[in-house]
């Protein structure tokens, strides 16, 4: 039992460890996204860059060449008239490579929206090049340390529980500012270490 309790708390000081050094580095920025869909042809319609500080750095609606899945549509109330007007990917492309290029990129769940990004330059591959090609990105997963931080093991998946981003308003920038709420509340946390000089003293 006390092997599994330092296995929760060894994971939970990592995550708040993580938490400290991203809020330290200058080096640092949050993306998210909003999207068509979630398949394999959807594309981005809502981009936002923020740094650790709260600056807002890109914030950009987008139009894409598919349609807006009516799921994710109710998700985040972007219709396709709202597009009308806005630029494409390529349009945009530049400055997202500019406010990414050589910096370590904090996402609440990288793997979905670095997906959604290849899948947007592969729309556009003659204008646009794919990150991790030439960006000279990190891509780093708030999600997943948010996870180990909460502790809920999940058996079937054999890892911490997912949760979903708190604070989160389905906008991309709203969702930046809810990842940083959530990067600041960990660090914020005590180490074990802590608790048990505290407890002592």
């Amino acid at each position: 039992m006390s092997e599994q309790i330092d296995f929760f708390d060894a994971a939970r000081d990592a995550a708040i460890e993580w938490a400290r050094l991203v809020l330290a580095d200058p080096n640092v920025v949050i993306l998210d996204t909003e999207t068509t869909g979630l398949g394999g042809n959807d594309q981005i319609i809502q981009i936002s860059i923020m740094g650790m500080n709260g600056s807002e750095i890109l914030n950009e609606m987008i139009q894409p060449t598919v349609p807006i899945n009516p799921d994710a549509q109710r998700v985040h109330g972007i219709s396709r008239k709202m597009l009308e007007d806005k630029p494409f990917f390529p349009d945009i492309y530049p400055r997202i490579v500019e406010a990414t290029y050589q910096k370590d990129v904090i996402i609440y769940n990288a793997e979905f929206d670095v997906r959604m990004l290849r899948q947007s330059c592969e729309a556009f591959r003659d204008n646009c090049v794919p990150p991790g090609i030439v960006w000279e990105t990190e891509f780093d997963c708030a999600m997943i340390n948010y996870a180990q931080f909460c502790g809920e093991w999940n058996d079937y998946r054999g890892s911490f529980r997912w949760q979903r981003l708190p604070g989160g308003d389905h906008s991309a920038m709203g969702d930046c500012k809810a990842t940083l709420e959530v990067i600041r509340m960990m660090a914020a946390a005590k180490l074990t270490s802590e608790k048990e000089e505290a407890s002592h003293a």
